[in-house]
């Protein structure tokens, strides 16, 4: 029962912050124009983000602890991040544009030999992670995957999903390399996106196009980006008593982990 008590926290602790400002924006690609879905803002660490929507328009609620000087972090996979202050965003006509971000990575091909399955699926209903309420947009969860042989190519992931009181979430997947544990640079270069529907039981999804090659262990995190459904519902994802489980409650917020549970994912590789 104790590990039950630790997830229930895991993504509601911070709701009780309240707001007395209000901030709005809008994210342009700085070379098409065109608005920009589902780009991570937010003032780093403090618990206090959003993602942006289909139109790149964003709003902010700001609690009564920041300051004109504090800064927005805004980010998104194949852009440049940026640091605009609070201050200027009120001063400004609040379109901010993002440069894409050019990667000067060598590709590395995996010319498969062998195939296996990493992990094991969760099927447990009294341990689980969750999302709750459609207010932690941007927020993620996830767990350390250990592959054991390197480098590998990371063929599909799966997990047992237990139940989605909404009608479908929209999420983005996330794979960081890791420094003493914390979660450094982001493995994804270009944004996967997936949608989980209100189907309960083992979901698969592939990433066998994407070229994703690990050369270590890796974070695997998902982020909730949009909600489909009524409001303040709850996805529950099958965990297990192991390793530990990553979390940071809202776009641009600190990690947190919590020792002794993780996802259950099952991966395949080849290698």
């Amino acid at each position: 029962m104790k590990f039950f008590i630790i997830i229930i926290v895991l993504l509601i602790g911070n709701t009780s912050s309240y707001s007395q400002k209000i901030i709005c924006g809008r994210i342009i690609d700085s070379e098409t124009k065109q608005s920009l879905q589902y780009v991570n803002i937010g003032i780093k660490d403090k618990g206090i983000g959003t993602v942006s929507l289909k139109n790149g328009a964003f709003t902010l609620k700001l609690n009564s602890e920041l300051n004109n000087f504090d800064t927005l972090l805004i980010s998104v996979i194949g852009y440049n991040s940026k640091k605009v202050s609070i201050n200027q965003l009120k001063k400004d006509t609040s379109e901010i544009f993002l440069m894409p971000q050019i990667y000067n990575i060598q590709e590395i091909i995996i010319k498969p030999i062998e195939r296996k399955i990493v992990g094991s699926i969760s099927k447990s209903k009294r341990m689980y992670a969750y999302f709750y309420s459609n207010v932690a947009l941007g927020g993620e969860i996830g767990s350390i995957i250990e592959f054991h042989n390197y480098p590998c190519k990371i063929e599909d992931i799966s997990f047992n999903n237990i139940s989605n009181d909404w009608d479908s979430i929209k999420c983005r997947i996330h794979m960081y390399k890791l420094n003493d544990n914390n979660p450094i640079s982001d493995l994804v270069k270009q944004n996967i996106y997936f949608t989980i529907n209100s189907q309960k039981g083992k979901m698969t999804f592939d990433l066998s196009k994407y070229n994703l090659v690990a050369d270590e262990k890796i974070l695997v995190t998902f982020e909730l980006l949009e909600t489909f459904g009524k409001n303040d519902r709850i996805i529950k994802i099958s965990a297990a008593k192991s390793e530990s489980l990553y979390s940071r409650f809202i776009s641009q917020d600190k990690w947190k982990t919590f020792k002794g549970v993780h996802i259950g994912y099952e991966t395949t590789i080849s290698f």
